[in-house]
């Protein structure tokens, strides 16, 4: 694609999504005899336990072909027919609590949190330096909060939970609401407040 997505016209969003290779990757855990069994599908293990990584389709296929040798299976998967891929987490400086979506293109700086049920949205342009999602230090995403592509939110703010963040958010502020709304600065939460979001910073 040569022309990044109009992020400003949903219809383009959802032809873009309509228009992208789908994939809903699995994992396969398999209890028999594939020692000997050639695949190009990855596959890790020895003696009777196996696991394997793949496209779903692929992955079951490779199952009904060789199920004379397989006792037992099952499969694990996160999405289905998925069009933007999902960022590698792994080795970020932050805390990224389960139930937490975050879409390929977001940076994420360190000791940011997003709590549960939080969705990091971008990836759906390119070059990947068209609009990426940037969460910057110290911020905190609540639980169930969305944060839409282009959009960075300044070091040390808060989205509160439910939120949908669709423009950038100043540092050390709060905002909250469907759009999202600066409510106050960071600083001047107080009392039983700022222990909480310190716990949960922390």
């Amino acid at each position: 694609m040569n022309n990044p997505v109009d992020l400003t016209d949903p219809y383009k969003i959802a032809a873009f999504i309509k228009q992208a290779k789908k994939t809903t990757p699995v994992k396969a855990y398999i209890d028999g005899n594939l020692e000997n069994i050639d695949t190009e599908i990855k596959k890790y293990g020895n003696g009777s336990f196996w696991v394997l990584f793949g496209e779903n389709t692929e992955v079951e296929a490779f199952i009904e072909a060789n199920k004379s040798a397989i006792n037992k299976y099952e499969i694990e998967f996160d999405r289905r027919n998925s069009a933007i891929p999902l960022l590698d987490t792994r080795h970020i400086e932050a805390r990224i609590e389960p139930g937490a979506v975050i879409r390929d293109m977001v940076t994420i700086h360190k000791n940011a949190v997003i709590m549960m049920g939080g969705a990091v949205l971008a990836g759906v342009l390119e070059p990947p330096s068209a609009a990426p999602v940037i969460i910057e230090d110290n911020v905190l995403v609540g639980a169930n909060a969305v944060v839409l592509e282009g959009v960075r939110v300044g070091k040390g703010s808060v989205v509160a939970a439910g939120s949908v963040v669709t423009r950038d958010v100043e540092p050390d502020t709060v905002v909250a609401g469907i759009p999202a709304r600066v409510i106050k600065k960071a600083s001047e939460v107080e009392g039983d407040k700022k222990k909480l979001l310190d716990d949960l910073r922390g």
